[in-house]
């Protein structure tokens, strides 16, 4: 499964995961992963063009992550 951060880059073409990303007021990124994803590989593809990606990256790296996926 795929879960392409960015709606504008999408290098492959499996399954994407749905989600919700939004920026708290504090300016903190936050990421809802709305698929069960037990047990599946997931690639994640991002462009990585201001630290506010970064951060929203690193923050999907981590709800996977918690997830039990890596």
């Amino acid at each position: 499964m795929i879960l392409n951060l960015d709606p504008q880059f999408r290098p492959w073409s499996d399954e994407e995961i749905h989600f919700e990303s939004f920026v708290f007021a504090g300016g903190e990124p936050h990421v809802k992963i709305h698929d069960n994803l037990s047990g599946m590989p997931v690639n994640v593809t991002h462009r990585i063009n201001s630290f506010n990606d970064l951060g929203l990256l690193c923050v999907a790296v981590d709800a996977i992550s918690r997830m039990g996926l890596f």
